[in-house]
């Protein structure tokens, strides 16, 4: 959220009934701050940012998170004992369609963009993946081995009307619809036992090959100015392109796999998990392969980023900008553990010193009464990326409901 002053905030809802405590952060790069050079890239007025979900395995098995354009704001959506994947955007940005083996195998399942509403749509003894929605949200494609090999096939939204697209003998896997869903890519097995890419019309005729190289070109994505898909015809994984004349250019270049391309709808940017960092890690680049960003940062693995249909991307930062942020969506303690720690990041150029006020304002929570009033200024020493401050909570004896306060930048 931000104030009239263009502040960057948290806000703290607290429980001070001896239950718990959830900061609840929202930020926003190129936040009005003191901190020297910082990238003015969210306008007033301007729509939205767009939002990534994706796939990771950071709390022990995969559950579908959610960020911000620029890695912040990162959330968990999914809480079960199962494995959760292969997150996809219905086109209003509402709804995410993924796979889940919480049942048993892996179904399709969707639920709002919020994590709540999650709902099963497909049950059968068969895998059930990768669902695509289809651009005027009407079907959902996904991809099924419930008739002896993996097959496309479409459902309502609501699971009904199944119907299977490509029927043949080989294996026809991940896919994606055209801007105006009146045709698919796909990749398939079909001619010589590699995954090629391949596109058909919408009802699964008028099958084209497009990609003939070596080696398996898996993952086509569809924007409206190219497809963007994986292949290892170059030794190990990397991302290439391809226009509608059939021109086809490598995107990507290191030594460990780059993997699960996601363009945006415009086409001028995209989205991939990648091994480069040791493990599997979510990057943003432009759309001939420049400007590329890191957004997730931990020892687990990443993948699978899906980006939320016509959100704004804003650019990257110019040479020399910074930028700060709240590190995380939640943070939480119980009232007797006396205080919540919350971290403030930096990205950009941080060769620099840069600094960044930071203070607490009342919400229905009061200072004295329910915690203490805390300002001051974080420091940013020459190539520092986090900084973490307190906030003390009082514990008393009252029985009251949540409450909140709010935390500026």
């Amino acid at each position: 959220m931000r104030d009239t002053s263009g502040k960057l905030i948290a806000v703290l809802t607290a429980s001070f009934a001896c239950s718990s405590l959830v900061l609840a952060s929202m930020p926003f790069r190129g936040a009005r701050a003191p901190i020297g050079k910082i990238a003015q890239n969210v306008a007033a007025g301007a729509a939205s940012s767009s939002k990534i979900a994706f796939a990771s395995d950071r709390a022990g098995n995969f559950e579908i998170y959610l960020m911000d354009v620029d890695g912040g704001g990162q959330i968990r959506l999914t809480e079960n004992p199962g494995e959760d994947y292969s997150p996809a955007w219905s086109p209003d940005g509402a709804r995410l369609a993924f796979v889940s083996t919480r049942d048993g195998n892996p179904e399709i399942y969707v639920m709002n963009a919020d994590g709540t509403g999650q709902t099963r749509l497909t049950n059968n003894s068969a895998g059930d993946l990768s669902p695509v929605w289809k651009p005027d949200g009407s079907q959902i494609g996904f991809v099924s081995n419930r008739d002896g090999n993996d097959e496309i096939y479409l459902m309502n939204p609501d699971g009904g009307n199944l119907t299977n697209l490509t029927q043949n003998q080989a294996d026809d896997f991940s896919f994606s619809f055209s801007p105006q869903g009146d045709m698919i890519t796909f990749s398939s097995t079909r001619e010589d036992g590699d995954f090629d890419i391949y596109t058909m019309n919408a009802n699964g005729g008028g099958v084209i090959r497009l990609t003939t190289s070596a080696g398996a070109d898996i993952s086509p994505t569809w924007s409206a100015q190219k497809i963007t898909f994986q292949s290892n015809r170059d030794e190990n994984d990397e991302i290439y392109t391809m226009d509608f004349n059939g021109n086809q250019t490598r995107l990507t270049n290191n030594p460990e796999f780059d993997i699960d391309p996601a363009q945006s709808s415009d086409g001028t940017n995209i989205c991939f998990a990648t091994g480069r960092d040791d493990n599997l890690e979510i990057y943003l680049m432009n759309a001939d392969g420049s400007s590329l960003r890191r957004l997730t940062n931990n020892n687990a693995a990443d993948i699978q980023p899906a980006l939320q249909a016509n959100g704004v991307i804003p650019l990257p930062p110019a040479a020399g900008a910074t930028s700060v942020q709240f590190s995380a969506s939640n943070y939480g303690i119980n009232e007797g553990g006396g205080f919540a720690t919350l971290t403030v990041t930096r990205t950009g150029d941080t060769s620099g010193i840069s600094t960044v006020d930071f203070a607490t304002v009342n919400g229905s929570a009061t200072n004295r009464a329910d915690y203490t009033y805390r300002f001051g200024t974080l420091r940013f020493n020459p190539g520092a990326t986090s900084k973490s401050f307190t906030v003390l909570i009082a514990d008393d004896v009252f029985i009251e409901t949540d409450e909140t306060i709010t935390v500026t930048l």
